[in-house]
């Protein structure tokens, strides 16, 4: 068997760079990669490695693929899960008195964004993008109300948290 990745052979000790969005697919670790058998017929392709916790950095791989006639390949290298293109957001203040909030955010780039206020996910009828980042309904602080709430914004390339600290400073009557 010959494991590949973009055409090319993979060899002991190879380091590789892939996003967040690779890991967190549904072939994980093994995104990208293919084994074929001598006549070209792909093979099923395991790859060994930690459960990725969502942090990035470097982790220990191993692919291994094994053909009909029992012939076995396996290959360790280490694969970087590249951070250059995670989103940032920044943290922000909002008063209910307010319609709206405009947060700071850098998608870089990506196309497929989700917000979540821990395990619950902000409906999209609550935010839109903006050249600037993202505009954020001030239905949502009136609807859970005041305090700090914090965000995790998850994109194909990886996620940042932010939190928004709300009030209500209208004047009393």
């Amino acid at each position: 068997p010959v494991i590949a990745r973009l055409g090319e052979t993979v060899k002991e000790g190879d380091t590789f760079v892939m996003s967040y969005g690779d890991v967190t697919g549904a072939r994980g670790f093994a995104t990208g990669f293919i084994a074929k058998d001598s006549f070209g017929k792909e093979l099923e392709l395991r790859a060994d490695a930690p459960d990725f916790s969502g942090v990035f950095g470097n982790y220990a791989v191993t692919w291994s693929a094994e053909d009909a006639a029992g012939n076995m390949l396996s290959v360790s290298g280490t694969v970087n899960i590249d951070e250059s293109k995670k989103p940032i957001a920044s943290d922000a203040e909002y008063d209910l008195s307010e319609n709206a909030i405009s947060l700071n955010v850098d998608l870089k780039g990506a196309e497929r964004v989700a917000i979540y206020e821990g395990e619950r996910k902000v409906n999209l009828t609550y935010y839109e993008f903006t050249e600037e980042g993202i505009l954020f309904s001030g239905a949502y602080f009136g609807k859970y109300g005041t305090g700090a709430h914090d965000f995790h914004l998850v994109t194909e390339y990886g996620y940042c948290t932010f939190a928004v600290e709300a009030t209500d400073a209208r004047p009393i009557d």
